[in-house]
């Protein structure tokens, strides 16, 4: 396991009524910081956080999924298996850029829009 899904010290059993209380941070909804509960519905929660064999727990989306990355490793226009963003520019577009630009750079004092190894402007 990567992560365990509960601290041991935040975590109490009580032998003689066979109940388990863990005390975590304060809950809103419940107005209280700790859950107390029978062993066996305790052990039922736990078990919900720990996956069946073979099965994964963390998925990933969009830029860091399987596919996005295989398509980024196989695109034949690249020689080195890497893409490059081309992008259509509107008029607007030249505008917007300009307007951001120009406030971060009143901002931070710093032209956004300049690279810092070579001085060269991106637009």
């Amino acid at each position: 396991m990567i992560r365990n899904p509960f601290a041991l010290e935040k975590m109490t059993y009580d032998k003689q009524t066979g109940m388990v209380i863990y005390r975590s941070k304060f809950h809103a909804s419940l107005k209280r910081n700790y859950q107390l509960l029978p062993a066996v519905q305790w052990l039922t929660l736990l078990l919900a956080h720990i996956p069946d064999k073979y099965e994964h727990l963390i998925r990933y989306y969009g830029w860091y999924s399987n596919r996005a990355r295989g398509e980024r490793n196989t695109d034949p226009g690249t020689a080195t298996g890497t893409n490059t963003l081309v992008l259509d520019e509107t008029p607007a577009d030249r505008k917007s850029k300009a307007n951001w630009a120009r406030l971060i750079q009143k901002v931070y004092e710093v032209d956004p829009l300049e690279c810092p190894r070579c001085r060269n402007i991106l637009y």
